[in-house]
């Protein structure tokens, strides 16, 4: 099995290697080709001599540049699947000579600024550290404001403020909302849900989900993001006691997601799992992390979360050993990860 997955990771490298054009990838599978001619906060503009195509920012996955060198490749990939210290291997590998375009020069410090901001708010780092990473997500911001990373760039740097409770985080997600699309004004509601809520302010983060649940949106993005701030609504109501309406809700949620939303069925499962937890039934709250260790283990910090919970539920169970294999998953798989500092 590990075989078959490398030699897929291989060969899906070696063809995107091979591209010789420009392309945008968008979060619907679709993509657009040809060469970028321009790019701003909220939209990238491709095409050939013929025709051009724009395409905002909220519907981009990826832009890939034509010949981009392996090393970038490898970082994006790595930096898709959390594995954030990946990046910093991948991109040390790239020569000067490999760097063809300023574009390219400006994804690399992309992704060695967000993969140390990453491990600096899901991982478990000094204040000097996380201080570092927080400098470099603003001189990107400074130096490249035409960039379509501006508004996942403000994010990454809220999130890390809100690690080191810094009252200012809330500064970069109203950047967020700023921008012309609802699904990312829910987003910032979303995420001054999930700050609150990480530090057990459960009132707060209540009040912000329902802003975010109060927008007007539609669309696939916009669904998304209202269904996990309807999950963080539920955990935080969880953890005041009213589990059973979360659980309600929770079960809403998980009936009405598409199949291809993982981190809504990965987050809402866990939330399920908190929730059986407070009420005793080690059983339930077990079978809710399995569906996350399962079915949704391609959401990083949703899995970590969900083998610590089972390293801890398997003991409860009277079941040792896969108490320890949980452990050591979380170990092996997620070694910096706030979940296995915990």
């Amino acid at each position: 099995m590990k075989l078959a997955v490398s030699l897929t990771f291989i060969s899906l490298t070696l063809v995107t290697l091979c591209v010789r054009a420009d392309e945008v990838r968008k979060l619907d599978g679709g993509k657009h080709t040809g060469t970028v001619k321009s790019m701003s906060a909220t939209e990238v503009t491709i095409g050939g001599s013929v025709s051009e195509t724009v395409v905002p920012v909220n519907e981009i996955a990826a832009v890939v540049y034509g010949l981009e060198p392996r090393g970038l490749v490898e970082a994006r990939a790595a930096y898709d699947a959390g594995r954030y210290t990946d990046v910093f291997a991948a991109l040390n590998e790239i020569k000067p000579e490999q760097v063809r375009r300023d574009e390219m020069r400006t994804e690399i410090e992309f992704y060695r600024a967000m993969a140390a901001a990453r491990l600096a708010s899901f991982g478990s780092v000094d204040q000097k550290t996380a201080t570092t990473a927080g400098m470099e997500l603003n001189r990107f911001l400074t130096e490249h404001k035409n960039s379509h990373h501006f508004y996942e760039v403000n994010e990454a740097l809220g999130d890390l403020l809100s690690v080191l409770k810094n009252p200012n985080a809330f500064r970069y997600y109203d950047v967020v909302a700023g921008a012309p699309w609802p699904d990312y004004k829910i987003r910032a509601g979303l995420l001054k849900g999930q700050a609150e809520q990480m530090h057990g302010n459960h009132a707060a983060a209540i009040k912000h989900f329902d802003a975010a649940l109060a927008t007007a949106a539609t669309g696939s993005q916009a669904e998304t993001q209202l269904h996990l701030a309807r999950v963080g609504k539920a955990a935080s109501l969880a953890e005041t006691g009213s589990a059973e309406e979360a659980i309600e809700i929770l079960n809403q949620v998980i009936a009405k997601t598409d199949e291809g939303s993982s981190e809504v069925y990965a987050r809402a499962y866990n939330a399920l799992g908190s929730c059986f937890r407070k009420k005793g039934a080690t059983k339930d709250a077990l079978l809710e992390y399995l569906k996350v260790d399962l079915l949704f283990n391609s959401v990083p910090d949703a899995h970590a979360e969900a083998l610590y919970y089972l390293s801890q539920l398997w003991n409860e169970a009277r079941h040792p050993e896969r108490a320890r294999a949980a452990a050591e998953a979380l170990q092996q798989r997620y070694a910096t990860s706030r979940w296995n500092k915990t």
